[in-house]
């Protein structure tokens, strides 16, 4: 009969085998690169308006611009022209299953709607500052 420790260390074994298989396929297809790190500066704005951008990009996620998210609210600067211009919150949307094109597209679609400034950085590769 065997022990409940054999049992749990095989099932581990699999697991990790099964983690190492999807690490391999997703180096083997680039598939890493299908993530977009994408920061929105709120400056000023209340968090009744905060929380309408975030359901704003929530939804254009979920309807064709990616496979999913995940969003957490944070504290952020940036030097703009030599101007260090501080925000209160800054949303930070991490999507996954999205293309350089399609993130672009997403946060100008954001920018556009609510003048924001927005940061689209893929993988950790390249970073691209949108300005409204």
């Amino acid at each position: 009969m065997e022990s409940m420790g054999s049992k749990v260390t095989a099932a581990l074994a699999v697991v990790a085998v099964i983690l190492s298989a999807v690490a391999l396929f997703e180096v083997a297809t680039g598939d890493e690169d299908n993530r977009a790190a994408m920061h929105f500066g709120m400056g000023d704005r209340t968090d009744a308006e905060i929380t309408e951008i975030e359901s704003f990009v929530s939804d254009l996620v979920t309807t064709g611009y990616g496979q999913g998210y995940t969003v957490y609210r944070a504290s952020g600067a940036a030097v703009v022209d030599g101007e260090v211009i501080r925000d209160g919150t800054t949303l930070v949307f991490i999507v996954n299953g999205i293309d350089s094109d399609t993130a672009m597209e997403m946060a100008d679609t954001v920018v556009e709607r609510f003048g924001v400034v927005a940061m689209v950085e893929m993988g950790s590769s390249s970073m691209d500052l949108l300005l409204p």
